[in-house]
């Protein structure tokens, strides 16, 4: 008979608490990955990262936003006295921007479908049998297009945020500020939302600019869109969009009306709240007409412009409004 004979006290009593990284910088939307170890005092190791408790200096880092915090980790074992570590984690955020998908100007062609995974719930995909492989389509109802402004000029990445379930649907064309569709092709493939990356930058002002995406291949699903200076590994929805309109106060109207479209010679503007800026922009995000309203009707004469899409942007209280027309 072989008799075994344990130190039990020093089985279960807590010698030393380890955290496999004490300084963290991340960029805000990103996420990182810690293993908490507990050493005991006969010797031995166990993770505990789920058991141990958590304390945070900085509540703003729970939700990835920007600051610093000091995040005390603490586990005790049956016996003897609990023990501590201490990380710090530093969360930056970088110029750039946030959109939802399906919160731009939609073309005909595309769904807005609902999806429990997805960012607010919804992502965009062209109607099934629209593929156009040789060319970006040239018509507005196969285009998906976001008007946004940059806080900084800098060199710009674009991330997207899609499922792309075989090599015969991973694909889009990209255009910005007007510019030549570039062919995106061989995006990651994946069965869930992953964020992925163009690899051609872009040299961007903080002048208002224009993204336009356009169908490829069928099947190819888009969910968010960032636009940043400072890329990162992005395991979760990111930051909150501001193109849907969502922050509005409520004792705003959340509507700003422009007639007729397409317009030939003189447009009227019907703005739910005064004073506001009104600017329009040309589909190379140059800005072609501003003016400071304090009428809730504003008319613009716009016989000599060249016939084409527009912008109008309405600056309501801190808050903006976009619609697309046409000039006929």
């Amino acid at each position: 008979m072989n008799l075994i004979i344990k130190n039990i006290k020093s089985e279960l009593t807590l010698s030393q608490l380890h955290v496999d990284n004490t300084e963290i910088e991340l960029l805000a939307g990103s996420s990182e990955t810690l293993m908490v170890t507990a050493k005991f005092v006969d010797g031995h190791f166990e993770e505990v990262t789920q058991k141990a408790s958590y304390e945070n200096s900085n509540p703003k880092v729970d939700t990835i936003t920007e600051g610093e915090a000091d995040i005390t980790i603490t586990y005790q074992g049956d016996l003897g006295e609990a023990q501590s570590v201490t990380i710090h984690v530093n969360v930056s955020v970088g110029a750039g921007v946030w959109l939802e998908a399906e919160c731009g100007t939609v073309g005909s062609l595309w769904n807005i479908n609902t999806n429990n995974t997805a960012s607010n719930g919804k992502y965009v995909t062209i109607q099934s049998g629209n593929n156009s492989t040789d060319a970006a389509p040239s018509y507005a109802s196969g285009q998906l297009s976001y008007t946004f402004d940059l806080p900084a000029s800098d060199t710009y990445t674009l991330y997207l945020r899609v499922i792309c379930p075989s090599p015969d649907d991973d694909s889009f064309w990209l255009s910005m500020d007007g510019g030549s569709f570039a062919m995106w092709n061989g995006i990651t493939g994946s069965s869930s939302w992953t964020w992925t990356y163009f690899p051609t930058t872009y040299q961007l002002s903080t002048e208002t600019h224009t993204l336009t995406i356009d169908y490829r291949e069928d099947g190819a699903r888009l969910d968010k869109i960032w636009i940043t200076n400072a890329g990162a590994d992005i395991t979760n929805e990111g930051a909150d969009a501001r193109n849907c309109n969502t922050a509005l106060r409520d004792d705003i109207v959340q509507d700003m009306e422009v007639f007729p479209n397409p317009v030939k010679h003189e447009l009227n503007i019907l703005l739910s709240h005064v004073p506001a800026d009104i600017r329009i922009f040309s589909s190379d995000g140059k800005e072609v007409f501003f003016q400071h309203a304090n009428s809730l009707i504003t008319c613009i004469d716009m016989a000599h412009y060249h016939p084409g899409l527009y912008f109008i942007k309405s600056n309501i209280q801190g808050q903006t409004l976009v619609r697309k027309i046409f000039k006929d």
